[in-house]
């Protein structure tokens, strides 16, 4: 059974506890980001309820060795509580990221949530009032982030989430053709590298 927790926040929060260090994140990895200090808040909510979060998580585009932190810290009027930790699973699709991770718990001194999961979506700049995210506590630490959380995400009102798609390596020759060498995050000095790398199994490596 899967327990799930909807957004009801105040305005004064605190940060949780979050590693100084974020993931190595590089152009060829799928990344999700946001810096300490962001918070979402629900417009002309009369608890003025805010919700503040960090989070730094990296995986292989295929969703492969899902490394990162994240955090989430709850305010509420008769009582606050934070989850995080590390990260389990990530699926990045265009500007939406979905972030699993492990956390451990207890509301009420009944429901003990052993992980979480975060969907994201990084509409645009700092400021810009298009960033979202949603959130649920689960039972378990999810190890496939394909489904996104079902709650409606939360305008981000400070700092910011920058989302990565990285795409995978090219398999065929066409994928490399009319520009297409460039789409990648591998990164060609040329069409003719890209299919080098291609024609070679993977055996030539991207020159950048």
């Amino acid at each position: 059974m899967r327990w799930t927790v909807s957004v009801v926040l105040l305005a004064t929060v605190a940060v949780a506890a979050f590693p100084s260090t974020v993931a190595a994140q590089t152009a060829s990895q799928d990344s999700a980001v946001a810096a300490p200090g962001s918070s979402a808040c629900l417009p002309d909510d009369p608890f003025g309820a805010c919700v503040s979060f960090e989070f730094s998580a990296t995986s292989e585009p295929t969703g492969g060795d899902p490394s990162g932190q994240a955090s989430v810290f709850v305010g509420l009027l008769s009582h606050s509580y934070g989850f995080g930790g590390p990260v389990t699973c990530l699926a990045v699709a265009g500007n939406s990221a979905t972030i699993g991770g492990e956390t451990d718990v207890t509301l009420g001194g009944i429901f003990r949530y052993r992980g979480f999961r975060l969907t994201v979506v990084d509409g645009g700049g700092q400021g810009s009032g298009l960033d979202t995210i949603s959130y649920e506590l689960l039972e378990a630490a999810p190890t496939d982030c394909s489904e996104p959380s079902p709650f409606p995400g939360q305008t981000v009102t400070a700092g910011d989430i920058v989302v990565h798609d990285a795409q995978g390596l090219p398999v065929t020759k066409n994928q490399c053709k009319n520009g297409g060498w460039r789409n990648y995050a591998a990164t060609f000095k040329n069409e003719g590298g890209c299919v080098s790398f291609v024609a070679t199994g993977g055996k030539n490596p991207p020159a950048g």
